[in-house]
């Protein structure tokens, strides 16, 4: 089975629901602004011809399900790389990759996440982004470090994150890794390394690609909104969903060649997950040591999708849910997934 999908940073507790009823209310309620749009083979097969992953994954696109989970299948009793039981366990190797890239990942004495994180959760957004329901190919499939992408001027600051997963991956390729897996475990555990990020659900399977994707499709920081909604529409994003998506900025820093810009942050708390970086986008008196992209400015400012950016800064519980339902599941992140999913690792 075939499935494209958008999968954006997902924030907040798994809830538990004391009937259906109850499910019911509160799924209406998370898709408020978002799309539950079924793309690919999940519109035109039966459930009878899903895998239990693919079921999961459809339950949880169309807006009946959850796609963060805050328990592991391992606890610190994981079987050794390499060993027998690991072998035959084909989610064993994330959880070693994983612990691998949390250790870079998360600065433990200054309680904050890394520029590896941060990279990583650009990295996956950028790989999965260009993508659209007109393309036949492209979406999270490996392309932007298995061909020149990181080369192009929209994903060179990248290079040294790419580095990284590059040796990443020649260290564990022979247990039967992807690139394109690599890429969004690795955002998925940037997310969750910066203190108040999601547990997003790791689903792996994405088959990689040495093709470079189709360029034009991921948004410059110079676009203006009406174009950024037009380009995200086509990806089957709704307003509320983009600015639960780019909220994903709360750990940005900056890659321009103004050196006065270089390294700014996109708030003030970089090394969380917070709600600061929407009300600082919004404030008329910004913080001078912030970097604002025009394109987030103009949102901001858009009678569509502004209202969204005060509703997520001054009630992180409304960003919790707009981004822990289906459409929103990323990093940042935020992102958007091609999956071939043949099983939930964690």
């Amino acid at each position: 089975m075939k499935t494209f999908t958008l999968l954006a940073a997902l924030l907040g507790t798994a809830a538990a629901f004391p009937s259906m009823e109850a499910f019911r209310r509160e799924a209406e309620k998370r898709n408020a602004g978002c799309s539950t749009e079924l793309i690919g083979d999940l519109v035109t097969l039966p459930d009878s011809a899903l895998s239990k992953t693919g079921k999961d994954v459809k339950t949880i696109l169309s807006g009946h399900g959850y796609a963060t989970d805050y328990q592991s299948q391992y606890g610190n009793d994981v079987p050794k790389l390499g060993s027998p039981g690991c072998g035959a366990d084909r989610c064993c190797v994330w959880k070693h990759v994983a612990d691998e890239l949390f250790a870079e990942m998360w600065d433990a004495a200054a309680g904050v996440c890394t520029d590896l994180a941060r990279g990583a959760i650009r990295l996956g957004f950028h790989d999965a982004g260009a993508w659209d329901k007109d393309q036949t190919f492209g979406g999270a499939d490996g392309s932007i470090l298995l061909s020149d992408e990181i080369t192009l001027p929209e994903n060179k600051a990248m290079a040294p994150t790419g580095d990284r997963l590059k040796a990443m991956y020649e260290k564990y390729k022979g247990s039967g890794i992807t690139m394109a897996d690599l890429i969004q475990t690795a955002a998925k555990v940037a997310a969750v390394s910066c203190p108040g990020g999601p547990r997003i659900r790791m689903f792996v399977g994405r088959v990689d690609n040495t093709a470079q994707n189709t360029r034009g499709l991921l948004p410059p920081p110079t676009m203006n909104a009406s174009d950024i909604i037009d380009l995200f529409a086509r990806k089957s994003i709704k307003p509320g969903g983009i600015v639960a998506l780019v909220g994903a900025h709360t750990a940005s820093r900056g890659h321009v060649s103004r050196d006065s810009e270089e390294r700014k942050p996109q708030d003030t708390t970089p090394g969380v997950w917070d709600t600061t970086y929407f009300n600082e986008i919004t404030s008329a008196t910004p913080p001078a040591e912030i970097l604002r992209f025009n394109s987030d400015i103009s949102m901001a400012n858009d009678p569509t999708t502004g209202p969204w950016f005060k509703k997520f800064g001054g009630d992180k519980g409304s960003w919790d849910k707009v981004s822990r339902s289906p459409r929103h599941q990323t990093s940042s992140m935020t992102w958007f997934l091609t999956l071939n999913p043949s099983g939930l690792c964690f």
